[in-house]
């Protein structure tokens, strides 16, 4: 009975996030903890008329280890690719051999039933685009940032020379996007943070 209260959060990952068409190989990595929400997912994905195949594997030990070799082989295939596990494999080689050779990957990292029925799977991906691109050229090479907040934060910082990252839960050739996170961010130019983060 939970796949079918998960299905409409399904078919918004599917469909806006990822944008599925009808033909392409769609990769779905889980662990057996996960398997119901990767078991959503193939749903819809069938459903759209894409081709689901999913793999099951060992749960890793810690963020950043590799997958299995043949599961980072089929990531490298797909047209689209999905990382429903405990610990990240977002930041392995795997992922950025798959994204090279322009796959589209969603990571949903210790995500939970829950979180495909309500919460930010609710969020307006749409809407939030193009806030999210622009908070992030903001960022981009500003020679100060100022970060505060109402608990007494108040950090200085450069990022000088670096570039913005944006995700905003959708995806495009070569992408990966976290979900449901929508983040803007900038690394600091080392030495140039000063201040209190509490």
């Amino acid at each position: 009975m939970t796949n079918f209260y998960m299905s409409r959060g399904a078919s918004k990952v599917i469909n806006t996030c990822v944008k599925v068409k009808e033909g392409e190989q769609v990769l779905l990595i889980t662990e057996l903890s996960h398997l119901s929400i990767a078991q959503a997912l193939a749903s819809e994905v069938y459903r759209v008329g894409a081709e689901p195949a999913l793999c099951i594997m060992e749960p890793r030990k810690r963020d950043g280890e590799e997958p299995p070799k043949d599961i980072a082989a089929a990531m490298k295939a797909s047209d689209v690719f999905f990382s429903i596990v405990g610990k990240s494999i977002t930041h392995t080689q795997a992922v950025k051999t798959a994204l090279s050779e322009g796959a589209r990957g969603l990571v949903l990292t210790g995500f939970t039933e829950e979180m495909m029925m309500r919460g930010g799977i609710e969020g307006d991906f749409e809407a939030l685009k193009p806030i999210c691109i622009g908070m992030a050229q903001a960022m981009a090479g500003a020679e100060t940032i100022v970060l505060t907040s109402p608990s007494g934060t108040h950090l200085e910082y450069s990022a000088k020379g670096r570039r913005g990252n944006h995700f905003y839960c959708m995806v495009e050739k070569g992408e990966f996007s976290t979900f449901p996170a929508v983040e803007a961010n900038v690394s600091p130019l080392e030495g140039t943070a000063n201040g209190v983060i509490v």
